[in-house]
Formats: C-alpha cells, structure tokens, sequence
C-alpha cells in the first residue's frame, strides 16, 4: 500500500508541476477580473448591452489600463455555453462538433493576449445585421480542413454566423483537456437573444500597479451604479491557481498518506525483524559458535527481510500500475508508468526498507554465542 499511495503521490506532484507549465493558450498574468450582473438590478438586454459598452470604455481610459474587455465566461470556469456546429450550406455524414461559445466585446482578443492568425476583431456590430463569429484554429480546422473559413457561414442552434477571423487555440474548460473547437461572438450581438445567466465578467489587462487599478474600477463601477454588486473580483494568476485546485488536493491527500504509509511500512518491517531475530537468537549463537562471523549473519537476517521487501514492491508496483490508468483522467503531461516517479519510489522503499533491517540484524551480530547455547 506505501508503493501504491507513493506513487499516486509522485505521479500528482510531477503532474502538478506540468500543469502549472502548460500553455493556456491566453495571458496568464496582468489581467484583472471582475464580473457584474445588471440584469439581476431590472436592466434591459439593451440597457445592459449599453452599460457594459460605457463600462468598458471608461475602464480603458483609467491610467495604468492597457485595455479592457468583457465577456460572458472566463475560459478554466469549469463550464460554459456549447453547441453543435455545422457549416451552412453543405451536408455531412459526421456528427456536428461541439463548440464552446463565448460572447466577447472588442479588444477581448487583445486583453486576455490571444494571437489572431487570419482575419479581423470584432468592432461596434450592428445588434439586428449579420452575426459575425471568430473562430479557433482547431474549430477552423475540425469543420473545414484546409479550406480558408473566412467569410463562410456555419450555424450553431439555429444562428447562422458570418466567421470573420480565426485565432489561437485556448484551453476552454480544464487543464487536461484535449482542445475543443471554440467560437467568439459578438456581445452586442448575442446578448438580445441568449443573455448569460452568470453576469459578465470585465477582463483588464494591466500595465502598472494591480492594486490601484482594481480600486479605480471598483470606484467607475460604482460611480456608473452604485447599487451593482461587484463579484468573482480576482487576478487571473489567482484564476489559474483555482484550476489547480483539485491536482493540489489530490497530491497533498495522497502525500499524507503516502508518508503515512512508507512510516507504517518501514515500522512494520522493522518490528518483524525484531521479532524474528529476537526468535532466533540460539539459531544466530550456534552459526557463530559453529564459525559464522557476523557479516554471514547479517547478511543472512537482511536476506530475510530483503525478500519481504522484494514482494512487497512487486506487489505494490503492480497495483500502483492498476490505479494509475485510472487516474490518468486527472493528470497532465506525465504518463501512468512515469519511469522517474516509479524509479523513485522504489529507491526511497529499498532505502527505508534496508534502514529497517539493518538494526535488528546488526542486533543479531551481537549475540553472544555461549549465552544462546547455555539457554537452550
């Protein structure tokens, strides 16, 4: 059980350490988060829709303000709007894909620093004309290979959308997930017809201090509508640190009691030693009276305990091999069988093990052969 809880543990922290290196695909520092919900205080979808557009003006000319944004849902929410997409037009055998749908303003590629391959950003769009649409590269590439996707329509839901420009790859809803195909709407146009039921959140992409700007915005939200509720106010280093949040549980649970283990283990194999020996005390009097010397018999007790060890290991390593594959959902960038992780283990095991031995076998060494042969 210590081989198997050791290697869990091994095999979060070395995941953990992944995770925290793996691109994201947007900014991962210096943007600041703050969501409101207008609709919750009687406001239009129109009313709304001109609040925010006047929010994210003013919030961009605040100094220490580099831009400003606002969205429906940060991505590594957990959740969010998907539909299944097809390409107006044209009729396919496969099953529609599911796209991830987010509602961004203009300057949202910008704030949140995702690098647009083709095409433009969105502007003021006309809320009742053609609904335009930017795309990921993986939804550009799942619905229309190598074709160029500007300017062609695909429909998600019953919307037909005008796909105006194409843009990096993110990780959409967790860390470990493969990439999904994601597609940004127009807020101006989207919000009439599928308002977001979690409030919208402002995206700020500092260049000065964080502090000082989180308090101006605050003081511009407030001097807008005092009586809106400010909430989900973090750093997106903060949002990232929560995405974490369940590879930090399980590799500190499991190094609990994986370090409970490898104590109970080594207790465990110490105290059978002990006994055996205490046992086998005449045994160890007569190998030495009959010419053993004490490097025979110690070599002999740590034989003993070596071989519990040995099965203990074989064992353990075939059962960490076991749970691992079903942990493989919640790790990133290491394989089941991590050679280093499993390496490790048995290194520290061999190491703890042998530790454990060697005080009751150097006890063994020390019998005194007429005592032992004078009790029996």
């Amino acid at each position: 059980m210590s081989v198997v809880l050791l290697c869990a543990t091994g095999l979060f922290l070395r995941s953990l350490n992944s995770a925290a290196h793996i691109d994201v695909g947007f900014r991962s520092r210096g943007v600041l988060m703050m969501a409101v919900d207008p609709s919750l205080h009687g406001y239009t979808a129109q009313q709304t829709a001109q609040f925010l557009d006047q929010l994210r003006d003013r919030v961009a000319a605040i100094p220490g303000v580099a831009s400003a944004a606002i969205t429906d849902i940060t991505p590594l929410s957990g959740g969010g709007r998907s539909d299944g997409f097809s390409i107006v037009g044209r009729k396919s055998n496969k099953p529609n894909p599911i796209v991830e749908l987010y509602m961004a303003t203009p300057g949202y590629l910008e704030t949140m620093g995702i690098p647009r391959i083709a095409g433009r950003d969105f502007g003021h769009e006309n809320p009742a004309g053609q609904k335009v649409a930017i795309v990921s590269e993986s939804m550009a590439t799942t619905l229309f290979g190598k074709e160029n996707p500007i300017g062609q329509h695909v429909n998600g839901a019953g919307v037909d959308y005008e796909i105006v420009g194409i843009v990096k790859n993110i990780k959409a809803r967790s860390l470990g997930e493969d990439l999904r195909p994601v597609l940004y709407r127009s807020l101006d146009q989207s919000i009439s017809g599928d308002p977001s039921v979690m409030g919208y959140s402002l995206l700020v992409h500092t260049a000065g201090d964080s502090a000082s700007v989180a308090a101006a915005v605050r003081q511009t939200i407030h001097t807008m509508d005092p009586t809106l509720a400010i909430f989900n106010a973090e750093t997106i280093e903060e949002h990232l640190h929560e995405a974490l949040f369940l590879p930090r549980l399980a590799g500190t649970l499991f190094g609990i009691f994986g370090f409970l283990g490898l104590l109970l283990a080594s207790i465990g194999l110490y105290s059978v030693m002990s006994y055996s020996v205490s046992r086998r005390t005449q045994e160890m009097g007569v190998r030495l009276a009959l010419g053993a010397g004490p490097g025979d018999v110690l070599r002999l007790v740590l034989r003993q305990g070596l071989v519990q060890l040995g099965v203990g290991l074989a064992i353990g390593l075939v059962l960490a091999l076991l749970l691992a594959r079903g942990l493989q959902v919640m790790l990133f960038g290491v394989g089941t069988a991590d050679p280093a992780v499993f390496a490790a283990v048995v290194a520290v095991l061999v190491v703890s093990g042998v530790a454990a031995c060697l005080i009751p076998a150097r006890r063994a060494t020390r019998v005194d052969p007429m005592a032992a042969m004078r009790s029996s």
